[in-house]
C-alpha cells in the first residue's frame, strides 16, 4: 500500500456521509478485485481546470477549483481453476454485481456534481478510479453563539 496526500487539501462541497460511501465502495471495489499479494495505492491532488479548446472526450468537469482523489490498484491476472471441480465459484452475476457497484459510485459521484473515470491497464493488470469533485466555494464565517450569554 502507498499514498502521497496534498497537504492541506481545500474542502469539497461533497457531504461527508456521500464522500464517505463513494470511497469505501472504491475500497471495496479494490479489495474484492486484487489478487492476494496485489498492491493498492492512494493519490490526492487539488487543481484549477480550464476548459480549453477542443475539450469532448473525456467525462467534462467544469471550470474551477477541483479535488482529486486516485485509487490504484492491482488485479487478478490470471484466473487460477481450483483442482476440484466442486470448489469453483459460480461465476454468473459476479461482473455484473461489480459493475453495478462502480455504476453506483457514478451516480453518486455525479449527484455531487464530480466526475469518475476509471481506466483499466491490461497489460499491466491494474486500475485506475479518478475521482473530481469540486472544492467548497463558501467561506466559512463564524459567529459568537448567541445563547452562550445565558445560562
Amino acid at each position: 500500500m502507498f499514498k502521497k496526500f496534498e497537504e492541506d487539501l481545500p474542502e469539497t462541497i461533497t457531504p461527508d456521509e456521500h464522500l464517505k460511501y463513494i470511497l469505501d465502495s472504491a475500497l471495496k471495489y479494490a479489495i474484492q478485485r486484487m489478487p492476494f499479494n496485489g498492491g493498492v495505492g492512494f493519490i490526492t491532488r487539488s487543481f484549477v481546470h480550464q476548459k480549453g479548446p477542443g475539450e469532448g472526450s473525456a467525462p467534462s468537469i467544469g471550470e474551477g477549483k477541483y479535488i482529486e482523489i486516485m485509487l490504484l490498484f492491482d488485479e487478478h491476472r490470471k484466473t487460477i481453476e481450483p483442482p476440484n471441480p466442486m470448489l469453483k465459484a459460480p461465476s454468473t452475476g459476479k461482473k455484473e454485481t461489480l459493475d453495478f457497484e462502480l455504476r453506483l459510485i457514478d451516480e453518486m459521484v455525479k449527484i455531487n456534481q464530480g466526475v469518475m473515470e476509471c481506466v483499466i491497464d491490461d497489460q499491466k493488470g491494474r486500475t485506475l478510479i479518478t475521482l473530481r469533485f469540486p472544492v467548497e466555494r463558501r467561506k466559512v464565517v463564524y459567529y459568537p453563539s448567541i445563547n452562550s450569554s445565558i445560562n
